[in-house]
């Protein structure tokens, strides 16, 4: 069974309720996503101080992955191999994904040209 670990983006569709990314996750029929740490910050950073303690229940349902020195490196790899910069966030969860060996869902293009990590679009 595949893994995945989800892009900010969808989480915030997910939080939402987007008909398209419900519907997708419902096709995948996986028990527990993950969720970098990087998405995790993001996430939080996007709330108004009365909004985190909700943000972070809604949070506990991911798995969150940590950041560490092989992703580190992994993101550091993205980032000499591409052509289109990506942003260091983007870079990290690319790496992330990478080495958890799990598929990125994401509804972002700027992955669209990294190699070497296996992504799967939504169109919004």
């Amino acid at each position: 069974m595949t893994e995945y670990l989800l892009d900010t983006n969808v989480l915030i569709y997910l939080l939402k309720k987007n008909p398209l990314v419900i519907k997708k996750l419902r096709s995948l029929k996986v028990s527990l996503y993950s969720i970098s740490v990087i998405s995790y910050f993001e996430f939080l950073a996007g709330v108004s101080d009365d909004q985190v303690d909700r943000a972070e229940r809604y949070l506990k349902k991911f798995n969150v992955i940590s950041f560490n020195e092989e992703i580190a490196k992994e993101a550091v790899h993205f980032s000499h191999s591409t052509q289109k910069k990506l942003k260091f966030k983007d870079l990290i969860i690319a790496a992330t994904a990478k080495q958890k060996g799990k598929k990125l869902l994401t509804a972002d293009q700027d992955f669209k040209n990294l190699k070497g990590v296996e992504v799967d679009y939504m169109a919004m």
